[in-house]
């Protein structure tokens, strides 16, 4: 509980230690100057605080923006964005994508897009279906794509991701993306 500067001086104590020690308490607490006699000594101290606070306010943010400075790579590596996306192969509550129809998918939808490059790893993977309430697990097709940065490149995912949910009637396809050192 914190006490008024004149609550603190009119308090009783009947140990005259006691008394001694709070009066020395007090003293250091609140030090007498100009300003007291007008009660600005309380203002004095919170402004020192309110400063105090500002000051490290304003660090914590200044500090904050180098975790959002994009990194840097080490020679002979090179910045580009690697992208992971995800493929179920059931619909509904089957298996039903075979190989040869996903790897019909890759050559129409996938390689035009991504010429340079991209690896195809088999996958088994699970999540919750919130309608039905059950958790599915399936087979999955993890397709790897590393690229310069490029908004057409980035708008491809999107689309290669749209066809396949239309295709092979799918809610969803995963797909993960961001910046990766790269040396080949």
């Amino acid at each position: 509980m914190m006490l008024s500067e004149d609550e603190f001086g009119e308090m009783k104590w009947r140990h005259p230690m006691v008394s001694n020690v709070i009066q020395q308490s007090r003293r250091e607490t609140f030090p007498k100057n100009s300003y007291d006699n007008l009660g600005f000594g309380v203002l004095r101290h919170i402004r020192q605080l309110f400063s105090a606070c500002v000051a490290t306010l304003t660090i914590s943010v200044l500090m904050s923006g180098c975790a959002s400075l994009p990194p840097s790579c080490l020679p002979p590596s090179r910045m580009m964005v690697s992208a992971e996306m995800i493929f179920g192969r059931n619909i509904g509550d089957r298996p039903a994508i075979s190989e040869s129809a996903f790897d019909n998918f890759v050559a129409r939808e996938i390689t035009p897009r991504f010429p340079d490059g991209l690896t195809v790893m088999n996958g088994n993977g699970q999540w919750r279906d919130a309608a039905r309430n059950v958790d599915v697990r399936e087979r999955a097709k993890v397709v790897l794509i590393t690229f310069a940065d490029d908004a057409q490149k980035r708008a491809g995912l999107v689309a290669i991701a749209e066809s396949y949910k239309r295709q092979f009637s799918q809610q969803s396809v995963l797909t993960k993306v961001g910046n990766v050192c790269v040396s080949f």
